[in-house]
Order: C-alpha cells, then sequence, then structure tokens
C-alpha cells in the first residue's frame, strides 16, 4: 500500500517479505532499494509520487547536473563522483539483511 502496510492475506507473502522489504515502526515496510540519478528530476518525481513515502529519505541518491545523455560525462565526471555516496548507501543496505543473496 501508499503508505507501506501490508494488505493481503496469503501467510507465504508476509512471511518472505523481508526479501525486499525491511519492517518499520507499526507493521510498515520500506523497501530495501537505492535510488540513483545524476539528475535531480527523476528523484523528485518520485519522491513526490504516490508511492515516494515509504522509501528512506537516506537511499535516494543523485547529482545536479545529469549528463545530457553523454556517456562520457556520466561515467568519467557526473558519475564517477557519486560512487562513493552510492556505495555507502548499498553497504549500509547490504549490512542490514541477514542473508545477502544478490542485487537487482
Amino acid at each position: 500500500h501508499e503508505d507501506g502496510s501490508y494488505l493481503g492475506e496469503n501467510a507465504l507473502q508476509l512471511e518472505r517479505i523481508n526479501v525486499y522489504f525491511n519492517e518499520g515502526m507499526g507493521g510498515r515496510y520500506v523497501p530495501r532499494a537505492v535510488l540513483t540519478d545524476l539528475e535531480p528530476g527523476t528523484m523528485s518525481s518520485i519522491r513526490s509520487g504516490k508511492f515516494g513515502a515509504i522509501f528512506r529519505p537516506d537511499n535516494f541518491v543523485n547529482g545536479q547536473s545529469g549528463a545530457g545523455n553523454n556517456w562520457a560525462k556520466g561515467h568519467y565526471t557526473e558519475g564517477a563522483e557519486l560512487v562513493d555516496a552510492i556505495m555507502d548507501v548499498v553497504r549500509k543496505e547490504s549490512e542490514g539483511c541477514d542473508m545477502l543473496q544478490g542485487f537487482q
């Protein structure tokens, strides 16, 4: 649901919900997701969207100017500046897992 609560009735789904979500306070589920982009506009649209409130605010990592569809700029300059911040968020999320099995 938009507020992070589970509305289903399937016991198996609820048993395995911790594969993709962390359980927060009050039965609220927070996705284990790191959202990243080189421009802030996409992150703003996710934050202001229907499900924006369920994501952890510090798991949004974005640049300020974007790469303007230029691969080299995204890889060597703009993107290279974000690598450490992204790896810190990924490390924090990974350390919170009981049994990390991969990334999607």
